[in-house]
């Protein structure tokens, strides 16, 4: 019953992107920039909207691993022992890598194995990331309870430092 519940309430954060933390909800709103000039008609660029939706997935995986460990954390040394521990857990395996930069997502191994119980606020603790800011200087984040946010250049720091990222 306990994984049943822990799973829906993931499900219900991943897919409500709560901002919980005081940032901004990421995803919700169009991108501002429109397609590149110079490239194929239809081809879009990669936006902080498609980047939210994988971290989403990375953050439901997470929730799922949560409810059948015990809510023991998987191996975060890096982003391929993620891809090992939540192989089973995500849809697709482009959850992993950026669409932005092409690049593994930055990863809070300072959670690694840890429990849940452990960590005192979930809501604040940043588990995936985005590597490099958007030019207006913000990032999207999944943070440990399953919420994704967008997460400005200013307040990056105090979210790295509360989570424990160096």
């Amino acid at each position: 019953m306990r994984r049943l519940v822990v799973s829906a309430l993931a499900a219900v954060a991943a897919l409500a992107a709560l901002p919980l933390c005081g940032c901004a909800p990421s995803g919700t709103a169009p991108s501002a920039q429109g397609p590149e000039t110079g490239r194929q008609r239809g081809a879009s660029r990669p936006d902080a909207g498609q980047s939210a939706q994988r971290l989403n997935g990375l953050a439901l995986g997470l929730q799922k691993f949560l409810a059948d460990h015990n809510d023991t954390l998987p191996d975060l040394t890096d982003m391929d022992a993620v891809r090992r521990g939540l192989s089973g857990y995500v849809s697709d395996d482009a959850v992993f890598i950026d669409p932005r930069s092409n690049e593994p997502y930055g990863v809070n191994s300072s959670l690694s194995g840890r429990s849940l119980f452990q960590v005192a606020d979930p809501r604040t603790i940043a588990v995936f990331y985005e590597r490099h800011a958007r030019a207006s200087g913000a990032r999207t984040v999944a943070f440990l309870d399953g919420h994704t946010a967008s997460v400005r250049g200013s307040e990056w720091d105090e979210v790295k430092r509360i989570s424990g990222i160096r």
